[in-house]
């Protein structure tokens, strides 16, 4: 997914220019790219196909996966970095 990698790439150099730590920015990139991934086993292959019922369904993911962190500060800094991504997107949106 070619578009999703330069989105993850022009994410990354914009926490950056905002002065985010390194660490930050690492784990930011690893919660979107996780996100994407879910993305495509669910055949979203589109952003434009991301709904609120996706993101609801994607947060059900994040609490009952398997063999990864399910805690509370896991799942909000997930929804941090999702969040950031939006507006990051819809800045330029008039």
């Amino acid at each position: 997914m070619e578009v999703n990698s330069v989105l993850v790439k022009s994410f990354e150099k914009w926490l950056q220019t905002l002065g985010y730590a390194e660490s930050t920015v690492y784990a930011s990139i690893r919660f979107i790219n996780d996100f994407f991934t879910w993305l495509n086993k669910q055949n979203i292959t589109n952003l434009n196909q991301v709904t609120k019922s996706t993101i609801t369904a994607y947060y059900k993911h994040l609490q009952t996966r398997k063999n990864k962190k399910q805690n509370h500060t896991h799942q909000t800094r997930n929804t941090k970095a999702l969040q950031s991504l939006w507006q990051q997107l819809f800045r330029h949106k008039g």
